[in-house]
């Protein structure tokens, strides 16, 4: 697609292939302004251009990016190489831009970028994640060898298998656009505790004060470690033995909650913690 403005900025020339990318009959186009096609921003953006190619030491050309807006669909990501017209003497005559639609590239990229994000958060995810039963394993293999007790490799073997469930789900959710969508009906105080027996806590003391009959429709393994990372992050993060505590929200609210009694989240980090990948580990 190929566009000549005057030095008034008005379209006195356009190709056929300009014509097809914007969607206007040659007639509504020629004579009418560059904002029939380009937002104010990229109006600017196209004017300080060609203001540096007008500039004495300036450059013969100059390609930047600009957004097309079409006469119909979705805006458009373009290339805009740009070119001075031949001067009258002293007289600046215009300027000549060719352009290259980059919308597929763009899309592309950006992609390509979040893709790589999501995998830098599945590495994250699965080294955090799987610390705990690979701590488990390690401890009661440790303990087995000078034992022999079955029971100790029957927990370690557990955990093991522990972390092959967890990494085929974690690897479900990073090649996945949503999380898994498959849940069934779960007793909350059970996994709870479940978790609690698992995670690594210490000499932190634990409450459930969950009701029995209380039910939530999940995953159960991505639920238990919800509640492993929690009462983990609880004992890390806390220089005494802590209680942590398990419940549901009062009132009209639909849901449940996890509390300890340590020392809290400094003030200039609460909100921090909602980014991921932050952590204030000592």
């Amino acid at each position: 697609p190929v566009y000549v403005l005057n030095k008034k900025g008005q379209f006195t020339y356009v190709n056929d292939e300009f014509v097809d990318l914007v969607g206007y009959d040659r007639a509504r186009i020629l004579g009418s302004g560059s904002p029939l096609i380009k937002d104010e921003e990229t109006v600017e953006k196209a004017e300080d251009e060609l203001g540096q190619l007008l500039s004495d030491d300036g450059p013969n050309t100059g390609t930047f990016e600009v957004i097309i807006e079409p006469r119909d669909g979705d805006p458009l990501i373009c290339e805009d190489h740009m070119g001075v017209l031949p001067y009258d003497g002293d007289q600046f005559n215009g300027s000549v831009s060719i352009l290259r639609d980059i919308t597929d590239r763009k899309e592309r990229k950006q992609e390509l970028t979040e893709t790589n994000e999501r995998l830098d958060q599945f590495v994250s995810t699965v080294s955090h994640d799987l610390r705990n039963p690979l701590t488990i394993a390690r401890s009661y293999l440790t303990r087995a060898e000078s034992t022999g007790d079955q029971d100790d490799f029957d927990t370690a073997r557990d955990a093991l298998d522990r972390m092959d469930t967890m990494i085929e789900e974690l690897l479900t959710v990073a090649r996945s656009e949503s999380i898994i969508e498959e849940t069934e009906p779960i007793a909350l105080a059970d996994l709870a505790t479940e978790a609690w027996q698992t995670a690594q806590t210490g000499e932190a003391t634990f409450e459930n004060r969950v009701d029995e009959s209380v039910v939530v429709d999940s995953d159960r393994e991505l639920l238990q470690s919800i509640f492993e990372n929690l009462f983990r992050n609880a004992t890390d993060h806390n220089d005494e033995p802590v209680t942590v505590s398990v419940g549901t929200l009062d009132g009209d609210a639909d849901g449940f909650y996890v509390v300890d009694d340590g020392q809290g989240i400094p003030e200039d980090e609460q909100e921090e913690v909602f980014e991921h990948g932050f952590t204030n580990s000592r």
